[in-house]
């Protein structure tokens, strides 16, 4: 007979291997992890010549040309839910900006699919850096592009916006 201490003890350790994460339906039927729809991207900064809009690149006197980041929107598992992760390096300092996720290309001018005052803002530190992790809850098709504008200013218009990322799918 084995004594109670050692018993007690291996029941605690079986039933905590079967205490694990929930399965998601497609582990279920074939044991492996579902694929998880992911877009990534890199911010560029936006030509100021007309005070913003245009076309992703540098443009010498905008005060934009060292915006760099990445952003990434990946399906949460919650139906209709995304996570989305903005990191951004600018020289113009401690300020909040608003941001998108844009059908098309950037520069296209497409409407939010999300409006930007119903996102959390991606908050500048002085030192010139931010990030956010935010879950939101829209829609993506896989076969779609899109873009996520970062906007100055609280805009929420071509001419707001400073940087943008082309996002590509990837299934992981």
């Amino acid at each position: 007979m084995i004594p109670p201490r050692p018993l007690a003890a291996a029941l605690v350790l079986v039933a905590g291997a079967c205490a694990s994460v929930p399965k998601t339906a497609t582990q279920e039927t074939t044991g492996k992890l579902a694929p998880v729809n992911t877009w990534t991207g890199s911010f560029a900064p936006m030509l100021q010549s007309t005070g913003g809009g245009g076309q992703a690149g540098s443009n010498p006197g905008s005060g934009t040309q060292r915006l760099y980041g990445s952003a990434s929107i990946t399906a949460t598992g919650r139906d209709g839910y995304y996570q989305v992760h903005l990191s951004l390096t600018s020289p113009r300092g401690a300020e909040s900006l608003s941001w998108s996720v844009v059908p098309g290309r950037c520069g296209s001018g497409g409407l939010p699919i999300v409006q930007p005052s119903n996102l959390p803002p991606l908050e500048m530190r002085a030192a010139g850096n931010g990030d956010i992790t935010a879950e939101v809850p829209f829609t993506l098709e896989s076969t779609g592009g899109y873009h996520v504008n970062i906007y100055q200013g609280g805009g929420n218009n071509l001419e707001a916006v400073i940087a943008c990322a082309n996002m590509r799918f990837a299934r992981k």
